[in-house]
């Protein structure tokens, strides 16, 4: 049945079953990612690559029935896309994803981290800790002085003294995109 269900999908898009044979199997690959083919789905709808635009829209405009049968490859063809150049384009859709989760990650928790590491800091074993906060809020020298890649924000008290206005800091900027720290690290 399920056979014969891919046949009237690739009928219907006038597919050669020869050439999704001799596809890359996208599917089988992206289904081994944590979460499976519905959270590379979720990547790839973040992005505005054309191959996965355009991907996303024989995707999405194709019944329930026939998004079930047909694999990734298939829609590939049906898009009339690279499945090569998909890929990478996925790859790169689910990497941005990652580190958009890691900056939510870091900000959103960092505060506890805080409260932890004060809390911490404040016994007699937290020598550590303490002198990390105090490395930190600039109280002590950094060893070998600070590395920066991109901007550098100090607070330094109210903007009108010459401190950053916290609505003037730009997370992406605080927290760039890794091919763009790539690229400055390899310049």
């Amino acid at each position: 049945m399920r056979r014969e269900l891919l046949g009237q999908a690739l009928a219907k898009y006038q597919v050669d079953p020869a050439a999704l044979d001799g596809a890359p199997k996208l599917s089988a690959i992206l289904d081994e990612s944590k979460g499976g083919l519905d959270a590379v789905l979720d990547a790839m709808r973040f992005s505005n690559a054309t191959t996965i635009v355009q991907w996303l829209k024989a995707y999405d405009a194709a019944e329930d029935w026939e998004r079930r049968h047909m694999p990734w490859e298939g829609w590939a063809l049906v898009a009339r896309v690279d499945p090569a150049r998909l890929m990478s384009d996925i790859i790169f859709a689910l990497r941005e994803g990652s580190v958009n989760l890691v900056k939510v990650l870091a900000i959103t928790h960092h505060p506890d981290v805080m409260r932890a590491r004060i809390k911490q800091a404040k016994r007699p074993e937290g020598e550590r800790d303490r002198h990390a906060l105090d490395t930190m809020l600039g109280a002590l020298p950094q060893p070998k002085g600070p590395t920066f890649i991109g901007k550098f924000y100090q607070a330094q008290g109210a903007p009108e003294d010459g401190g950053v206005d916290p609505k003037d800091v730009d997370v992406n900027d605080l927290f760039p995109a890794l091919g763009g720290t790539q690229k400055l690290l390899g310049e």
